[in-house]
């Protein structure tokens, strides 16, 4: 599979690959379209449905939200969270082990391929939110590295979405007309709204609004509060003190917000086994309206101003797409508000997943599927910032992809120069020169924003001799880069912990083989006589005494010091069962072997009869029947505690051999007797 793509969401992963020309959503293991956006730290690392199983008891060691967390790190974002809180964090520290942002995103990234296609591909796209910047941007590109991922891409869900609703419909030219459609994405913490132009040649998006603090996880909690302020009242039980019974609970207030999104109540049930209680409560759709009121029109504003100042004649549908896009007072308000019914052609769990690797596909150099252009409009203000000095880089409307060359003269003494890079007026990024001052120059920088909306700084010339009056390119870093120091420790770390999962998964396989060979041998040493039969009582003796050490081994916790006690525990299993097949079949079929051979033995025997004066002949035929003699003896002799001086095969190899010795010489000895 040359292309993959990656849908990261919040609440689950999703992952599409191209295979025979076809987009094509990939499972996990072998049976999920989806897994869960969490990763568990115990004894080794679990991603997705593996860590499923763990979250609920390890919440405080356990990373969910990763989008939000990812963001929040170079960005003051607040966001719910049932995890332990781990914002503003570069550096996470779980049950005493470091681990950075980019060894968690590499991590979950790693573990998801290998989940879905067992390798990496050679395409990658990875999708991020529009509401991502340079430094998320980054981490990204940062942290794949360390998992010797080369040449990512990635892409914003905007056009992952606009792809995957255009693309197919231009290749079976059904743009006859253009069409120009609404998208609004409710997300588990944040909302877009976005307005794409569909042709038959392009896709062009031209108005974009969204927001980071409203999502459906907010009508959860809403939900959530409600129902735990009526727990309170009736048990004298706050939910939100145990964490693991708030995770519960929570995940039964989301069921219950998609049960009413096509009935009038919803139940919710649950045990709270501290107290040995079975709560049972209910939440009607009136109240659920009135609840999420505020939320709804919050989402509402977003759609607002995406279509500000826009002519919503030319809007021919509305697509909605996201986890809480069926939320019945959003669907009347978008009704209402839009004079258009809300769509939902789209396969909400798959098209940014499905989208991103039609990207992957446009942009490879290995694949070549009909090119389709992708176009962007940013609306922003950008201006650079260089000491006092203020560039305006875009208007009203920018095409995107774009470049701008930026040319300027630096009038004031400038020691250690930076260059800022504003977007309405807010911090979007820092760029450092590496030179000691500026001073009366000249300067020309190339700035670069590609259709996801990623702004950088590509090439800077200053002039550095006023005499010469050349501009020379000049290198530069962006602050908040991963030093390679620091890259090269964290590489270092994730060896050693990659190193430590090996161990515990070689541990863990070998402690279930002893666990599976256990069971087996303690039940064939009561109902198979061969163990009778075949071990002495000393060895059933120590094979006893090894079941119980076994037990031991397989009932603790999985510890990688015991490592070579698992391996040889194991070994000495195997070596029973392959000691009793030995004997059982040697002490079985040898005595019949040898009664089968000295019959073929007296065949032979016939047919030299007329050649005793060979001399040579009756020497091989002496050694085969002495050779056949000593065999039965020792077998007549044998004890069959014992491990057999010879198996069946061994027996068989030498007998063939001393009989092809007389028999070889049969037909040469015929011929001279002939001829005397």
């Amino acid at each position: 599979m040359s292309v993959v793509g990656i849908d990261f969401g919040n609440k689950f992963f999703k992952i599409a690959g191209l295979r025979n020309g076809s987009v094509e959503t990939l499972l996990f293991n072998q049976s999920n379209r989806k897994s869960p956006g969490i990763i568990s730290f115990l004894n080794k690392r679990y991603v997705g449905l593996d860590a499923q199983n763990f979250v609920r008891n390890n919440l405080d060691s356990s990373v969910g939200n990763l989008k939000q967390l990812i963001y929040s790190i170079n960005n003051d974002l607040k966001f719910e969270n049932i995890f332990k809180d781990y914002q503003k964090e570069n550096l996470l520290n779980i049950d005493d082990q470091e681990y950075s942002i980019y060894q968690i995103f590499s991590t979950v990234i790693k573990k998801l391929l290998d989940a879905s296609i067992g390798r990496t591909p050679n395409d990658l796209v990875i999708s991020i939110p529009s509401f991502f910047t340079i430094y998320e941007h980054d981490i990204i590109y940062q942290a794949l590295e360390i998992i010797n991922v080369t040449n990512p891409m990635i892409i914003s869900e905007e056009v992952a979405v606009s792809l995957n609703y255009g693309y197919y419909k231009a290749l079976l030219k059904e743009f006859e007309n253009p069409e120009t459609v609404l998208f609004i994405n409710i997300g588990s913490t944040s909302t877009q709204a976005f307005i794409t132009e569909f042709s038959n040649d392009k896709l062009k998006i031209v108005r974009s609004s969204g927001s980071i603090t409203i999502g459906g996880d907010h009508f959860d909690k809403r939900i959530f509060d409600m129902i735990n302020k009526k727990i309170y009242q009736k048990y004298n039980i706050n939910i939100n003190m145990n964490s693991k019974y708030a995770y519960t609970l929570l995940k039964e207030c989301e069921k219950a917000k998609q049960v009413l999104s096509s009935n009038l109540e919803a139940n919710l049930v649950f045990d709270y086994t501290p107290e040995d209680i079975l709560i049972q409560e209910k939440i009607t759709l009136k109240e659920f309206n009135q609840l999420t009121d505020s939320l709804s029109i919050e989402i509402l504003s977003v759609i607002n101003s995406c279509i500000e100042n826009y002519d919503l004649d030319k809007l021919t549908k509305v697509e909605l797409i996201g986890g809480s896009m069926r939320i019945p007072k959003i669907k009347d308000g978008i009704k209402e508000r839009l004079k258009m019914e809300p769509r939902y052609s789209l396969n909400a769990d798959e098209c940014v997943a499905k989208g991103s690797v039609l990207y992957g596909a446009l942009n490879s150099c290995s694949v070549k599927i009909k090119d389709y252009a992708l176009e962007n409009v940013i609306n922003s203000n950008i201006t650079l910032k260089i000491g006092e000095k203020i560039i305006k880089i875009t208007e009203d409307n920018l095409e995107l992809p774009s470049t701008k060359l930026v040319k300027c003269k630096i009038n004031t003494k400038l020691v250690k120069p930076q260059i800022e890079i504003l977007m309405n007026n807010n911090l979007y990024s820092i760029y450092e020169l590496e030179i000691d001052e500026l001073n009366d120059s000249k300067i020309e920088i190339k700035l670069k924003i590609d259709v996801n909306r990623i702004i950088r700084i590509e090439k800077i010339k200053i002039e550095i001799e006023k005499e010469i009056k050349e501009l020379k390119e000049i290198s530069f870093i962006r602050l908040g880069e991963l030093d390679q120091n620091l890259k090269n420790l964290i590489i270092e770390n994730e060896a050693k912990i990659v190193e430590k999962e090996r161990l515990l998964d070689e541990c863990d396989d070998l402690k279930n083989s002893i666990e599976e060979k256990f069971y087996l041998l303690s039940e064939l040493i009561v109902t198979d006589p061969s163990f009778q039969t075949y071990l002495s009582p000393d060895e059933l003796a120590k094979l006893e005494v090894q079941l119980l050490k076994a037990e031991e081994l397989f009932s603790e916790d999985t510890n990688v010091d015991s490592i070579i006690e698992y391996r040889e525990t194991l070994e000495s299993f195997k070596y029973v069962f392959s000691e009793i097949n030995f004997r059982k079949i040697t002490y079985q079929k040898v005595p019949i072997q040898l009664d089968i051979m000295e019959k073929e033995t007296g065949k032979l025997e016939e047919k030299i009869k007329g050649l005793q004066n060979e001399q040579e002949i009756r020497e091989k035929m002496t050694e085969l029947e002495d050779w056949l003699k000593k065999k039965k003896e020792i077998m007549k002799d044998i004890n069959l505690f014992e491990s057999p001086p010879f198996s069946e095969t061994n027996l068989k190899n030498e007998y063939t051999k001393l009989y092809k010795n007389v028999e070889s010489l049969i037909p040469q000895i015929t011929g001279n007797a002939e001829n005397l």
